[in-house]
């Protein structure tokens, strides 16, 4: 059984492509288009590696990270940030706040593949 991944974006056609790319390489995934949903699906089951947009409706990928920095989400999940934000404040930001890896939109199948493999094989084995 493949690795569980948890894919927040609030674009429909972003959910279904990355989730196709995750589920091809063989990982499970889950998908939410909003923090809060993510959130709610965290709390019924654990997952290994979440990607998450910058820009969502309820609360920003930003944001996000910090919950997962001060402990608000528990347990620690390495998260890939996948984003159209060009912005090196930004970009920078999510490095600060412990994004795992930061992956600009557009990206190949390829390299999402090995983002989330690269990631996952940092993490220690639970």
């Amino acid at each position: 059984m493949g690795k569980r991944i948890l894919v927040i974006d609030d674009e429909k056609m972003m959910l279904r492509l990355v989730s196709a790319i995750l589920t091809r390489a063989g990982y499970q995934v889950q998908t939410a288009l909003a923090i809060s949903e993510a959130l709610d699906l965290l709390a019924l089951a654990p997952v290994d590696l979440i990607t998450c947009d910058l820009m969502l409706p309820d609360i920003s990928g930003l944001d996000f990270l910090k919950m997962m920095q001060d402990g608000t989400v528990k347990p620690a999940i390495p998260v890939v940030v996948v984003t159209a934000a060009g912005f090196q404040a930004e970009l920078e930001k999510a490095w600060n706040l412990g994004a795992a890896y930061v992956l600009n939109k557009p990206f190949t199948a390829q390299q999402l593949s090995e983002v989330v493999a690269g990631v996952l094989d940092r993490q220690p084995p639970a």
